[in-house]
């Protein structure tokens, strides 16, 4: 079986249109997808359930991607995901400070859909094998 088939992807994206585009897409290359539209969701649902993977937008209404994943590498059941993140924001401090926090990757809107992709199937491999 192909491990993709198991693995479970958390989509933290406000915009209803991209989120379905990047759902659609994500299930069609064999992934479980669950969908959230603000931070503090998304922060709960890291938490309680851990996925395989987590893509999460910078700006989201309630806490930001970027506390989000400051608060997950700070210890617990979510610190080891690996988390993508995508941001129409193109500050290179913002980029490393993502960095400084361990993202597993940081793509600027509009991004590559093989590039997200790609670091998608990586990370989800790395956590599959381990």
């Amino acid at each position: 079986m192909n491990p993709k088939h198991q693995s479970h992807i958390l989509l933290v994206e406000d915009e209803p249109a991209l989120a379905l585009i990047l759902r659609y897409n994500f299930t069609a290359a064999g992934y479980t997808v669950d969908w959230v539209s603000d931070g503090a969701a998304a922060l709960r649902r890291l938490e309680a359930s851990p996925p395989h993977a987590a893509v999460l937008d910078v700006s989201l209404p309630g806490l930001s991607g970027l506390e989000i994943l400051r608060r997950a590498r700070a210890g617990g059941p979510a610190a080891a995901v690996p988390i993508i993140i995508v941001s129409g924001r193109t500050a290179i401090e913002e980029r490393r400070y993502a960095q400084s926090l361990g993202v597993e990757a940081y793509l600027t809107k509009p991004f590559s859909l093989a590039e997200l992709m790609a670091s998608l199937s990586s990370a989800v491999s790395r956590v599959n094998a381990g």
